[in-house]
């Protein structure tokens, strides 16, 4: 077992590329790695409409699934989903994530 004044490249299993990024967050220790704290974050604030979106903007909206899809782009062919979000109001948003083709099996239209 470790202890939290030993230094973090005698753990097992920890990498060179690893140990690259612990020197540069100047993490020494097992110490050092448990303190490591988040120093900032993004908070979006409370759900709003999504007509009260501004384009470009970042909100929280909640809202219900109306379709959900897995196709491919017509450049590259890459794998993407699409969705149609309809939040309590009527407003309804267009979503599109690349690269997620699971996605359908696990959000399904009606879900919230």
């Amino acid at each position: 077992m470790a202890s939290l004044d030993q230094p973090v490249s005698e753990l097992p299993k920890v990498k060179p590329a690893e140990l690259k990024a612990f020197h540069r967050l100047e993490i020494a220790t097992v110490r050092d790695l448990l303190l490591h704290l988040p120093f900032d974050w993004e908070a979006y604030g409370a759900p709003v409409p999504i007509r009260g979106v501004a384009p470009g903007a970042q909100a929280t909206i909640i809202g219900n699934l109306v379709k959900i899809e897995a196709r491919r782009s017509m450049y590259k062919r890459k794998p993407m989903t699409e969705a149609t979000l309809e939040d309590d109001f009527g407003g309804r948003l267009k979503i599109v994530w690349f690269n997620q083709p699971w996605l359908p099996k696990s959000h399904h239209a009606g879900d919230r």
